[in-house]
């Protein structure tokens, strides 16, 4: 995997649109600690919007299309939602270790309040018990403003893959769950996290059984995701209202999937939540072992099989190419692996790495020598090496020209 920070500062300007939408005015992106604070003015809501959008750590040195996360209430919630894609999909000592990840690198949109109560609530409800929501009921505009204005937007400046998934949480979870109903097709994939389906007499609860009735549900995938310590509000609305509903389709046939998060309540719930989901949803990426077992024919046939069923061009990771490496028995078989593995990633220290590791135990020193130094000069290129790689690279090296004599 190739390290790097993005700290540009730039100003572009949006010239025109792919999809029809009104011209937007000027787009100002400046670096931030998280990713790039995206402002442009909204024609649809009639202000300014922010966006802050975090970047992959390969997204530099590749020329991959990712696919978007977009995270409602991105205020609050994108440090621990980068957190989370960060863990699953770039962990070094995961990678470190030729194991899978079991995430595919995502570009994270935060998406920044202006009145998050206007925007996520999808009817105007201005009294609900004690509290007040006098601004209530334009999710319908707010959805127009993803679909017409930041959907496109991303896509114009961000080289970003069809594949969307929508986050939020509470109020942010009921405007997912809204647009899971309304609009399934707009977003691949939704994790609605303490969706507040209590709302305006559990109106969302409503539809979906109106929906369920008529036949007319997406099979787009949804994780609704609860905390174990909710109040009976919450769980009354989503686990035994909302979620019960889809537990009456035949099985096989909901696209729900429901997650509960022990020992917690409303407030601290997102990042297991949002960790949990995302795991939840990429399931089926983690290669079984099996799989493994059946060389590299059946290691692709594997990746071929799940970009079918994803409609979405998932590569074979550097991890899976080392792992395959690692467990041929043929050692002639292991370096054309990890050949492969340097070709497809050509900026990885570990492929080459291990490489250099496979040419030493053939005893072809001086290709182990060269892989070697190769791996070294590429860590050591990193915006921030990996110091346990570092030391094993160098010791195998300065292990190796010391027993040939080479420098």
């Amino acid at each position: 995997m190739c390290r790097s920070m993005r700290v540009s500062i730039f100003v572009c300007v949006l010239v025109s649109w792919l999809h029809p939408a009104p011209a937007l005015a000027q787009v100002a992106a400046e670096s931030v600690a998280t990713g790039e604070k995206v402002t442009f003015r909204s024609d649809v809501l009639g202000e300014e919007r922010t966006v802050v959008v975090r970047l992959p750590e390969s997204y530099q040195t590749s020329a991959r299309s990712y696919p978007v996360l977009y995270l409602l209430d991105g205020e609050y919630f994108l440090p621990a939602a980068v957190a989370a894609v960060q863990f699953l999909s770039e962990n070094e000592y995961v990678h470190f270790a030729a194991m899978h990840q079991p995430v595919p690198e995502l570009i994270v949109v935060g998406i920044i309040n202006v009145d998050r109560n206007r925007d996520f609530t999808p009817t105007h409800a201005p009294v609900q018990g004690a509290s007040r929501f006098p601004t209530s009921g334009s999710a319908g505009e707010f959805l127009q403003f993803l679909e017409t204005e930041l959907i496109p937007l991303i896509d114009s400046e961000y080289r970003t893959h069809p594949y969307r998934l929508l986050s939020g949480w509470s109020l942010g979870g009921l405007f997912t769950v809204h647009t899971f109903l309304e609009r399934p097709d707009l977003f691949s994939a939704y994790i609605a996290i303490s969706p507040s389906l209590w709302w305006d007499n559990r109106v969302m609860v409503q539809r979906a059984d109106s929906l369920l009735s008529a036949g007319s549900i997406t099979g787009k995938p949804l994780v609704v995701t609860l905390g174990a310590l909710e109040g009976s509000g919450m769980s009354g609305s989503v686990r035994d209202n909302f979620v019960s509903l889809f537990g009456e389709l035949p099985s096989g046939e909901s696209p729900i999937t429901y997650i509960e998060i022990p020992g917690e309540g409303h407030r601290y719930v997102p990042y297991k939540a949002l960790f949990e989901g995302l795991r939840s949803l990429y399931s089926e990426w983690v290669m079984p072992d099996d799989v493994l077992a059946g060389g590299l024919d059946e290691v692709e046939e594997f990746y071929e099989d799940l970009s079918v069923r994803w409609d979405y061009r998932v590569e074979l990771p550097e991890s899976a190419y080392l792992r395959l490496a690692s467990t041929v028995n043929d050692a002639e078989s292991a370096v054309q692996i990890a050949i492969l593995a340097t070709q497809r990633y050509p900026l990885s220290s570990w492929a080459q790495f291990r490489l250099g590791r496979l040419y030493h135990r053939l005893g072809d020193l001086e290709l182990a020598v060269d892989s070697y130094r190769k791996a070294l000069a590429l860590e050591r290129a990193y915006d921030a090496p990996d110091s346990e790689r570092l030391l094993s690279i160098e010791s195998r090296l300065t292990e190796l020209e010391r027993e040939t004599g080479v420098r």
